[in-house]
């Protein structure tokens, strides 16, 4: 049987039984959860701001920790101009979420630029310069993030 017929078929079962009331709590509680669901998915559509198509270069270890003290982690850290905190969440496209964990050279502190954090220098150089769509992203939205900016 399809899904939307047995739906039907049970809730016809639940008034034939006289479970009026437990059906309606059902229904009154789907309701807020979509409710719940619609406003964040609004509110964190509106945490989102586009920053910009900015050059990404890419930087490999040197074993040293990040300016924020930090190991850094695979395309997960990036060096940002200090306009932009430690810890901030940044969506890249086509890297996908970073955090801002690390301060870079005269080109990143400019924000003309920002820098990957990639594991090896061979891929660092494979990686050269790219330009990409860039999000600043509040970290209540973050679950939401991709999927948001995958509809765009």
């Amino acid at each position: 049987m399809k899904k939307p017929l047995l739906i039907i078929f049970i809730v016809l079962i639940m008034f034939a039984c006289g479970c009026s009331e437990q059906l309606t709590n059902l229904c009154d509680n789907s309701i807020k959860d979509i409710n719940k669901t619609r406003d964040a998915y609004r509110d964190a559509y509106n945490d989102i701001t586009y920053i910009g198509n900015i050059t990404i270069s890419a930087y490999c270890p040197s074993g040293n920790l990040t300016y924020s003290g930090t190991n850094p982690r695979p395309y997960k850290t990036i060096a940002m101009c200090s306009d932009y905190p430690i810890g901030t969440y940044v969506y890249i496209e086509s890297v996908g979420l970073c955090i801002v964990e690390d301060r870079g050279g005269e080109n990143i502190e400019s924000g003309e630029r920002i820098d990957l954090f990639v594991p090896s220098y061979e891929e660092a150089i494979e990686f050269g310069l790219q330009k990409h769509k860039v999000y600043i992203v509040k970290e209540r939205s973050l679950k939401w993030t991709e999927k948001i900016l995958s509809e765009s």
